[in-house]
């Protein structure tokens, strides 16, 4: 038997969810940050380290496989703590085999390990969010998407900064040896972890594609969708043009480095906390329209820079207005995705919902680099304003189905094989 409802969280699963996010992010801020560093100064081609970033894309397409996760329980007590337990473990077994590949051996078998902690850490993720839609009351969930966030944050600060800075005393097997043992962190709370049954039996999705089409189709989704496109956007194209710009101001990699690594990550984890603090106490929509006007006043300050402004303070100002905004933004969507998730298939629901704004960040972050070409930095802050004042104007219009609702939608995906959602 079931429960309808979760209680109310503890203090130890809010504890098990922020360290399930922290780890997951650690080794793979590590990858794309440490290791493209490490490696670069070992001699290898910018040509080779291109593909390292590839590694993302696991993020993109995890909707793929997510229905597996909802529908299939491991042996072991709790649906989704029985996947996590063995993704941890591999995690950690794969670090391990990673720390006795050496550098100057092969690229492509380095690559294909790398793959499969990709791949592991993107699955991790799905068996976390649909832990977290599961356990999180709606009152919760803004505080638990800003768990998240500052997690994704801490995480990459840890791997990629911290283990960067720890990398001349420890070398590439200590480096490799201590983000197996902080991931093992999680593995061990996840044992003493005992998951409450919430969850109604799940027959599967069936086909995925015809299950995503049938998900949108649904009352009120269609703005929800034009909402994640859109809102999104102009914050997301700006993002990759952080790091040019303040290489062509005259910026020194270790200004850039203490600015975007650790000022920007430190204020974004403030920012998702405060608003997940806020989520809790007023409604999704006035926190939704609050963060699209400061990611209009985000973009505006990157003008600074632009305009002559690169001494420390115009610059911190103008980075640290954008991390705020850009947690902010992230951490209300996530939210409204969680309220858009169904009782029975969270991990799928939330990892389509994602794998839309994932996808969507990675086109805006390249298409960045193009238009400045053509526009210069100052048309395409310009532009990405312009996106940014139409999310603002679709967030006065929408309003959300599942937000602020006692629970989260009772969209029975097993249905489509029956043809109820014809």
């Amino acid at each position: 038997m079931h429960s309808d409802q979760p209680s109310e969280m503890t203090r130890y699963n809010w504890v098990l969810l922020f360290s399930l996010y922290i780890t997951q992010f650690v080794a793979m801020g590590f990858f794309l940050i440490a290791l493209v560093a490490i490696m670069r100064e070992q001699g290898y081609s910018l040509e080779s380290l291109s593909v390292i970033y590839l590694l993302g894309l696991f993020w993109v397409f995890k909707f793929l496989w997510a229905p597996a996760i909802d529908r299939w329980k491991l042996p072991g007590r709790g649906h989704f703590r029985s996947w996590l337990l063995l993704l941890q473990f591999l995690m950690v077994v794969v670090l391990l085999v990673i720390a006795q590949q050496p550098l100057d051996g092969s690229f492509t078998k380095l690559f294909l390990y790398c793959m499969l902690l990709a791949f592991l850490s993107a699955t991790q993720d799905i068996a976390a969010d649909g832990l977290s839609c599961s356990l999180l009351l709606p009152t919760e969930r803004g505080v638990g998407n800003g768990v998240q966030s500052a997690g994704g944050l801490i995480g990459n600060m840890l791997g990629g900064g911290g283990v960067l800075i720890l990398y001349p005393w420890l070398g590439w097997e200590g480096s490799l040896y201590l983000l197996a043992a902080g991931t093992s962190i999680s593995l061990i709370l996840l044992f003493f972890f005992r998951e409450p049954d919430t969850r109604p039996v799940v027959q599967g999705v069936g086909n995925v594609f015809r299950y995503i089409q049938t998900f949108w189709k649904q009352p009120h989704y269609g703005g929800w969708l034009r909402l994640l496109l859109i809102f999104p956007a102009g914050i997301g194209l700006a993002y990759g043009l952080l790091t040019p710009l303040l290489v062509d101001v005259g910026w020194s990699m270790e200004q850039i480095g203490l600015v975007m690594n650790v000022i920007g990550s430190l204020v974004g984890v403030f920012a998702s906390i405060l608003v997940g603090w806020l989520l809790h106490r007023y409604t999704r929509r006035r926190v939704l329209l609050s963060s699209a006007i400061f990611q209009c006043a985000a973009l505006l300050a990157l003008l600074l820079p632009v305009l002559g402004y690169t001494d420390l303070l115009s610059v911190g100002l103008a980075i640290g207005l954008f991390y705020f905004a850009f947690t902010a933004v992230t951490t209300v969507l996530m939210t409204l995705m969680m309220d858009h998730a169904s009782k029975a298939t969270p991990s799928t629901d939330y990892a389509m919902q994602f794998g839309i704004n994932a996808l969507l960040s990675y086109l805006m972050a390249a298409a960045s680099m193009l238009l400045a070409g053509w526009l210069g930095y100052g048309g395409v802050i310009l532009f990405a304003l312009i996106l940014g004042l139409s999310g603002l104007l679709l967030s006065l219009r929408f309003q959300s189905s599942g937000a602020d609702h006692a629970s989260m939608t009772d969209f029975h995906p097993e249905k489509i094989q029956e043809g109820a959602y014809r």
